[in-house]
């Protein structure tokens, strides 16, 4: 994006398992994959932990991971209908969304569906003029006979179209 390379990543854990170190660890190597594979993370979905309780071990350590990679959680209010940010948009620190917001809680599903806008810029598609021959009219006699006189080839035998 913007001749930037980026990593989107969709991301679910379930959340009626509980969260273990196992997790974290295996999150921190996922990331420790990726992260220097582009120079922008997004990372979107349901992680299922509340980020909005401060002091939770389980939010705590999750923000001390994404701290580590420079990452930043843009959702600031309540993703879930009984409460809590549970769903989240992850990002590289300087890649910051224009908008971020949380809305239909309870609609369609219990999560909020959550819209994000980046600050992207698509490359227009240029027309360029092309001259197409047609390769079925073409006269291989003439075309072998002036391929032979501009000196690519000693032997006309090279040619024999």
């Amino acid at each position: 994006m913007n001749g930037v390379s980026t990593v989107l990543l969709a991301f679910y854990r379930l959340g009626s398992r509980l969260v273990t170190p196992l997790f974290f660890e295996e999150l921190t190597v996922l990331l420790e994959q990726i992260f220097f594979m582009a120079d922008q993370i997004v990372i979107a979905g349901d992680f299922n932990i509340h980020l909005e309780r401060p002091n939770e071990p389980n939010s705590d350590r999750l923000l001390e991971i994404f701290k580590l990679f420079d990452l930043v959680n843009r959702v600031d209010s309540c993703t879930h209908v009984c409460g809590g940010t549970l769903d989240l948009v992850v990002t590289t620190s300087s890649f910051i969304p224009l908008t971020c917001v949380v809305s239909s809680r309870g609609v369609l599903s219990d999560h909020g569906l959550i819209r994000v806008t980046f600050p992207v810029c698509l490359k227009r598609c240029t027309r360029t003029r092309r001259l197409i021959r047609s390769w079925n009219h073409m006269d291989k006699d003439l075309f072998s006979e002036l391929v032979c006189k501009a000196g690519f080839s000693n032997s006309p035998s090279y040619l024999d179209l």
